[in-house]
């Protein structure tokens, strides 16, 4: 379902309502299958699920459930945004600029996290994998969301990102990691925080050589193995997908 962005605080406050039952009506639904749009559609809403999708004719509609009215608008299929990061500005003189913005103090960053967020909801992003923030920034707003102190999309989250010393988004200290016994505490400590996936700045394959990846040192490969071969031994395994950057 996508919101109009200046609408937001409403949007929140909808979001925010206790009632266990909600239909949405609007004037269309496209449904993201390659049907034909549906005219003056309905959508059911109990407990955070959706459980009616049709026209308003076709649809049962539960008793004492709430109407959120969209009007004229369109519905869509939430998005999902399949790489992201919470607390990115991205007028930050692009992407060394996003860097040092994670340098940022933390409770600086968890707000304008919070910003962006709402932002992403409110221009129908439903779903967003988290692909590194500065330790544990995406924790702590992942838990807000579920706590329902800030609203925002459903957060798939990697925690820390992890790159070495001269890898990619290594301007960020708090992402280095180098050597076989750090990757493995780091991936350790990871696992305490619930990740969807692991997010390695590596450059595919493991040993590519790359002046982009490895600065002026073109001919010193990105990893070593001593580093990369840790994480993805299997008795190292677990059920976290890994990310690596290509």
């Amino acid at each position: 379902m996508a919101y109009d962005p200046r609408s937001a605080r409403t949007t929140e406050m909808e979001v925010m309502m206790p009632s266990h039952a909600r239909y949405i009506t609007a004037s269309r639904l496209i449904d993201g299958t390659g049907r034909a749009p549906i005219e003056d559609a309905v959508v059911v809403v109990e407990h955070e699920r959706i459980v009616a999708v049709g026209a308003r004719s076709a649809i049962r509609i539960p008793d004492g459930a709430q109407e959120i009215a969209m009007g004229e608008r369109t519905l869509l299929p939430g998005f999902v945004d399949a790489h992201s990061h919470i607390t990115i500005n991205p007028g930050l003189r692009g992407i060394i600029g996003q860097l040092e913005g994670l340098n940022e103090p933390r409770e600086r960053q968890v707000l304008r996290g919070a910003r962006n967020l709402r932002l992403d909801l409110a221009s129908g992003v439903t779903t967003m994998r988290i692909v590194g923030e500065v330790p544990y920034t995406d924790v702590v707003v992942r838990q807000a969301i579920e706590d329902g102190f800030i609203v925002g999309p459903r957060l798939l989250i990697s925690g820390r990102a992890i790159t070495s010393s001269n890898g990619h988004g290594s301007l960020v200290p708090q992402w280095i990691v180098d050597g076989a016994d750090e990757m493995r505490r780091v991936v350790r400590e990871q696992l305490r925080h619930r990740p969807a996936l692991c997010a390695q700045r590596s450059r595919v394959p493991w040993f590519h050589r790359s002046r982009n990846c490895c600065g002026d040192r073109g001919d010193a490969p990105c990893r070593t193995e001593d580093r990369c071969t840790p994480a993805g031994r299997p008795r190292y395994r677990v059920a976290v997908m890994p990310q690596a950057r290509p």
